[in-house]
């Protein structure tokens, strides 16, 4: 799950976690410019994301649970 690296700046005060957010949405901007490459991320946690990484997707896909009269 994504959320587990890319957490949101704003709720990680760590030096060491903003590195890393920004070496891999470098890395991120990088594989964009290659072709044929997908990349698929899930979360539970979509609000824990940091905004700069859900703009590096272009599709994003909720699966909801299904409710009562569905099952």
């Amino acid at each position: 799950e994504i959320d587990e690296i890319w957490k949101n700046r704003e709720k990680t005060s760590s030096d060491a976690s903003n590195r890393i957010l920004w070496v891999l949405l470098k890395k991120l901007d990088w594989l964009e410019k290659l072709d044929n490459i997908l990349l698929i991320g899930s979360t539970n946690l979509q609000d824990s994301l940091d905004s700069a990484l859900l703009s590096r997707f272009s599709q994003q896909i909720e699966f909801r649970l299904p409710d009562e009269k569905e099952i």
